[in-house]
């Protein structure tokens, strides 16, 4: 096992909150995730950047979100 794989929690816990917000070219959808143990929240501008961190925490950072290959 990996240095990297062996610092990779087994559960994150987190209260997600999605909303619409308007934009200048009309709506964009925007993210937070409270962790459940520390109340830290994370604010996300769009679900690209929501994804991208999920992807980060659970060690799969060089997966693109939503098709499971990876990026080149």
């Amino acid at each position: 096992m990996s240095t990297e794989q062996a610092k990779q929690p087994d559960y994150l816990s987190y209260l997600m909150r999605v909303w619409r917000a308007p934009t200048d070219n009309g709506h964009t959808w925007r993210a937070s995730l409270e962790e459940a143990l520390t109340q830290e929240v994370h604010g996300f501008k769009d679900l690209q950047s929501l994804f991208t961190f999920l992807l980060a925490q659970t060690g799969q950072k060089g997966q693109q979100a939503g098709n499971g290959k990876r990026e080149t």
